[in-house]
């Protein structure tokens, strides 16, 4: 781990991965890391369920919003522009649990 305190205007605002460099924010300077090794981390059975979930979300979302109509319809049913339905499908079915009463909303 290095720690960057100078104050000049290429590390002020560094965040973020570069190959296999992490730069991080701390109190005013910027911390450069190599990026964590996760291999064996153990997941509790509450993250399993909700990466499933999340997965689940994403790969519906998605196939929701691969025909362009259905995408223009969501858009209007859930309120928000058209480059933000993909986030909006997706915080629905983790909020209901993919319960399909939007896709019953629109006829496409």
């Amino acid at each position: 781990m290095a720690i960057i305190r100078d104050k000049s205007i290429i590390f002020s605002n560094l965040s973020g991965k570069i190959g296999e460099l992490v730069f991080k924010q701390y109190e005013g300077a910027v911390v450069v890391t190599k990026v964590p090794n996760m291999s064996n981390r153990v997941l509790s059975e509450k993250q399993v369920k909700r990466n499933e979930k999340l997965t689940f979300a994403s790969v519906a979302s998605k196939n929701l919003i691969a025909d362009v109509k259905r995408k223009y319809a969501l858009a209007e049913v859930l309120g928000v522009p058209p480059n933000k339905v993909y986030r909006a499908l997706v915080a629905y079915h983790l909020k209901y649990d993919g319960d399909d009463v939007m896709m019953k909303k629109i006829d496409v």
